[in-house]
């Protein structure tokens, strides 16, 4: 049976059981904890929603894109049916409520890695990244062909 709880943003929400034993973990219950735009805080003191809100909401709005991509796929079956088309594509995409449910643990759980002021560092690392790896002239390469993968060395 789904659980109800009540989000500033999103007003109601339904969640599967089990979503809500996720959540009742230490590992989700610290999100709490961690400002979602950390340093903007001490600017503007209205931005105090954290990583634990915006997991819950983040959750919901995939939840709802399921249904509506679900709706959607249902809607173009029913058209190519009444045109007497081969839908049987389509129909293999057809989601179940076990990959909806996986679609919203993925969403319940995408800032769990996230620590404090995490994107704070974000401008940092990408020059740092392209400086470690772009002074180096060779540049390895994954290429996958049909029956393996391959590594290539490119200049």
């Amino acid at each position: 049976m789904a659980k109800i709880l009540n989000d500033s943003i999103h007003g109601i929400i339904t969640l599967h059981p089990l979503l809500f034993k996720i959540i009742d973990t230490p590992q989700f219950q610290r999100l709490r904890n961690i400002k979602q735009l950390g340093g903007c805080y001490f600017v503007y003191p209205g931005a105090s929603h954290n990583r634990f809100e915006h997991s819950i909401g983040t959750c919901h709005l995939a939840s709802k894109l399921a249904d509506h991509l679900q709706l959607k796929l249902q809607e173009d079956i029913n058209k190519m049916k009444e045109k007497e088309q081969d839908y049987s594509r389509l129909q293999k995409a057809v989601m179940t409520p076990k990959d909806k449910l996986c679609i919203e643990i993925a969403a319940l759980c995408h800032d769990l890695g996230h620590g404090p002021f995490s994107h704070l560092f974000d401008q940092m690392f990408p020059a740092a990244m392209k400086k470690k790896y772009m002074d180096n002239k060779t540049l390895t390469v994954c290429t996958k062909d049909d029956s393996n993968s391959k590594k290539k060395e490119v200049k």
